[in-house]
């Protein structure tokens, strides 16, 4: 008798079960084609943080100061190449642009430095302060 009753609630709350999941089946379906569409033309991007993403702004003020220190260095290395086959005047005008762009790119670099200086005293001043 207690195997009965059992198994005829068994089938109830299955019959329920599957009621329940009938009427959901639309939407269950509706999702499915929205990620199937989205899985075959989706397109894959990186995540983008909201805010300052301050790795990425530091990356790129490195990778624009090597590029500024390779110019200068190659620069250079072409006036010593073409130094044979310069007048005195020519000579004496390529090393003047060598050294004005030395002397940009270590001016440029002197006020990064200090600005990341003041930058770290100022946040060691608040981490004192509190």
């Amino acid at each position: 008798m207690n195997s009965t009753l059992v198994s005829m609630q068994l089938q109830q709350v299955l019959a329920h079960e599957t009621a329940g999941s009938l009427a959901s089946a639309p939407a269950t379906q509706q999702l499915a084609n929205k990620f199937q569409a989205l899985y075959e033309h989706g397109h894959m991007t990186a995540p983008h943080g909201r805010g300052m993403d301050t790795e990425t702004m530091i990356s790129k003020i490195v990778r624009d100061q090597d590029v500024a220190t390779q110019a200068v260095a190659n620069d250079a290395l072409h006036m010593i190449r073409s130094l044979p086959m310069m007048t005195m005047q020519q000579s004496f005008a390529a090393e003047t642009q060598v050294m004005l762009e030395t002397a940009g790119l270590q001016c440029d670099l002197q006020v990064k430095l200090a600005v990341v200086t003041s930058s770290k005293d100022a946040i060691g001043t608040l981490m004192r302060n509190q």
